[in-house]
C-alpha cells in the first residue's frame, strides 16, 4: 500500500553567527550516543523499557538528534575556504512514529532500501 504523508522541512535564516545558531539548536535537543542508544533500545524487552530508553535521549524540546550531515564540507575542501557552512540535522522522536502508527492503524512510512 502506498500512503501519502506530509513532511515538514524547516529552513532557518538568521543574522546570528552560524556557530551560535547551531549550538542553540543542539542545546535544545537530546544528543545521545547513537551506538549506545541503539544497543539499549534493541535490548529493550517491553515497550516500557524502550520508552524509558528513548526518553533518556530526548532534550528539553522532546526531540533528539539522530544524525548531522555537513553538506558544506566537500565544497569547502574543493574551494580551500571556510565557506559555505551548510549542515543538515536529522532530528525527531521515535515515540512519535509509534503514536502515529497507532492513531492511523497503518505502518509507519519507510523508504525502500537501496
Amino acid at each position: 500500500m502506498i500512503a501519502k504523508i506530509e513532511v515538514e522541512r524547516f529552513s532557518l535564516t538568521s543574522s546570528r553567527p552560524f556557530d551560535e545558531v547551531l549550538a542553540a539548536i543542539k542545546g535544545a535537543v537530546g544528543n545521545p550516543d547513537m551506538v549506545d542508544f541503539t544497543k539499549t533500545t534493541s535490548a529493550a524487552r517491553t515497550f516500557e523499557e524502550l520508552e524509558s530508553a528513548v526518553r533518556k535521549g530526548l532534550g528539553k524540546t522532546g526531540l533528539m538528534r539522530f544524525m548531522e550531515l555537513d553538506h558544506g564540507a566537500v565544497i569547502r575542501k574543493a574551494r580551500g575556504r571556510d565557506t559555505p557552512r551548510m549542515v543538515r540535522l536529522i532530528i525527531g522522536n521515535p515515540l512519535i512514529m509509534q503514536e502515529w502508527q497507532s492513531a492511523f492503524r497503518t505502518p509507519a512510512p519507510t523508504l525502500p532500501s537501496p
